[in-house]
């Protein structure tokens, strides 16, 4: 389905295959009942999990080029990987992601609850900026094993940043980049 000018609203139940909210307009995607990935989603505005909504993302892909707000709803990760590729605000209140990239090129991806990554976190550019909206309200928790944080040189602004491997027991690095804890 490739909705190329006008916001989706969903209210029912829903599997689909790939998803394209917006082509060259700005479009955004708002789930009032439940979504069931079943390829890759696209959504050139932002996207919106409302009350009573749920996003089953299985193993699949999902860009967001606006803000992400879960808040109100359920976000089921699976396996997934979230790329926010633009400017705006991530509020996921209770939810976690699986692997999650933020930060592109020139941009800034401010959150507005804490943010909780079981796989990797990833900040794509140099350029780009992971910030806390709250003046130094919000925590980072990264819990993959392996490499679970990629930081390409990015600032990051928060009140705290946390590795947590229960059974692994080793150390993170976090290299590359500038960390502002705000205490």
């Amino acid at each position: 389905i490739d909705l190329a000018s006008a916001a989706v609203t969903t209210s029912a139940a829903y599997t689909i295959g790939a998803l394209t909210v917006g082509g060259t307009t700005t479009s955004s995607l708002t789930l009032g009942g439940n979504l069931t990935l079943d390829s890759s989603l696209g959504a050139t505005g932002n996207l919106t999990i409302g009350t009573g909504g749920t996003l089953s993302a299985g193993t699949y892909t999902l860009t967001v080029s606006g803000n992400w707000d879960s808040n109100s709803g359920t976000f089921t990760q699976g396996t997934s990987s979230v790329i926010l590729n633009g400017t705006g605000n991530l509020n996921s209140t209770g939810d976690t992601f699986y692997n999650l990239t933020v930060g592109a090129a020139g941009k800034t991806t401010t959150i507005t609850s804490n943010l909780t990554v079981s796989n990797v976190l990833t900040i794509a550019s140099a350029t780009g900026v992971l910030t806390d909206g709250g003046g130094g309200l919000y925590n980072i928790i990264v819990t993959g094993t392996g490499t679970p944080f990629v930081n390409n040189g990015a600032a990051v602004t928060c009140n705290q940043f946390n590795y947590r491997n229960y059974t692994d027991l080793i150390t993170i690095t976090a290299a590359g980049g500038t960390y502002n804890v705000v205490t």
